[in-house]
């Protein structure tokens, strides 16, 4: 791993602790990929999606309907955390290794824009977030 990379990372991760009232709209992107993640995976589980949204004061709720297996809610009710993990590792893990990142970044922006317009409420904060953050991506 390049060191410049290293110091790059470190640096984003102290700006961030320092300004963490100051960066709303990441934390939005944030919790909108976790909500999504749970929407993912209650389709995955045989549910309907009903709606997406992201609140902001940095929570969000994906409501679904006809979740009907336990292994299914378990699935759907953990793949919140688990899936903006896995999206957050896969990125910085490109990042830090030079290799492939502006394919994986555009590869997460043309997801998110498909999965803001599909699965959130039109107007609302959710889809607005997701629009401009895979437009700003992009």
């Amino acid at each position: 791993m390049d060191s410049m990379r290293l110091w790059l990372v470190l640096g984003t991760g102290l700006a961030s602790t320092l300004l963490w009232e100051w960066i709303l709209p990441l934390k939005l992107l944030v919790v909108l990929v976790h909500e999504i993640c749970h929407g993912v995976a209650a389709l995955r589980s045989g549910a309907v999606r009903e709606q997406i949204d992201v609140i902001l004061a940095e929570s969000g709720e994906t409501l679904v309907s006809g979740l009907h297996t336990t292994s299914g809610f378990v699935f759907s009710v953990s793949a919140g955390y688990i899936g903006t993990a896995m999206v957050g590792g896969i990125l910085l893990a490109r990042g830090l290794r030079g290799q492939w990142e502006r394919t994986a970044l555009a590869i997460f922006a043309v997801l998110l824009l498909y999965m803001s317009y599909l699965f959130a409420i039109p107007a609302s904060i959710a889809f607005y977030a997701g629009i401009c953050w895979s437009l700003g991506l992009l």
